[in-house]
């Protein structure tokens, strides 16, 4: 049976029930649901205000970039929350709405764990380094993970890498499945320096 937004909106009324609730995770992929039913959800997590860890899994549903975006600033009320893990992939998210979910992001400033997976969208290499960079603000993100299904040219892979060690505490990366430490990303960004153009 699929989930549409109406049932969203009850799951959302029931977690009201438990606003002392300090770990959440939600797993809703395959399913019907569209922007409006990201928003309602996103309207009654506002309300657990102790949450300090968040998951979220939505992939393979009909979310669209403006209503990340919302879900975004709705996310913001969630002061307490240290370890985000977002999973988005195959839904209608393009660049321009993924570049902009990052700067919403940006603005939860206690957050020390990142996990954001985006495969399957409309989103272009250059938005996945706009991503990047609006995060590069996040003094006490520690670890950070971004999975996609792009294959950039090497030159773009560069840049993305670059933009990562841009972001100032972030000690472990994990890209495409594939974790290391800020040292051996720098080391794996200097073997592609080599290769590409000019």
């Amino acid at each position: 049976t699929e989930i549409d937004a109406d049932a969203v909106v009850e799951l959302g009324e029931a977690l009201l029930s438990l606003p002392q609730l300090k770990r959440l995770s939600l797993e809703i992929s395959g399913n019907a649901i569209d922007c409006e039913g990201l928003l309602e959800l996103g309207r009654h997590l506002k309300a657990l205000v102790r949450l300090t860890q968040l998951t979220l899994e939505f992939s393979d549903n009909e979310i669209r970039s403006d209503a990340l975006v919302e879900f975004g600033e709705q996310l913001l009320s969630l002061e307490n929350v240290v370890d985000l893990d977002l999973h988005f992939e195959n839904n209608e998210i393009g660049t321009d709405g993924f570049v902009q979910f990052g700067g919403k992001l940006k603005d939860l400033a206690q957050l020390r764990s990142l996990t954001v997976d985006c495969s399957d969208n409309e989103i272009e290499i250059d938005g996945l380094i706009g991503f990047v960079k609006h995060l590069q603000t996040l003094e006490q993100l520690a670890d950070f993970t971004l999975s996609f299904d792009q294959t950039p040219e090497d030159v773009w892979m560069v840049k993305l890498m670059q933009a990562m060690l841009e972001m100032p505490q972030v000690e472990v990366f994990c890209i495409q499945q594939s974790r290391c430490t800020r040292a051996e990303l720098a080391v794996r960004m200097a073997d592609l320096q080599q290769l590409a153009p000019p």
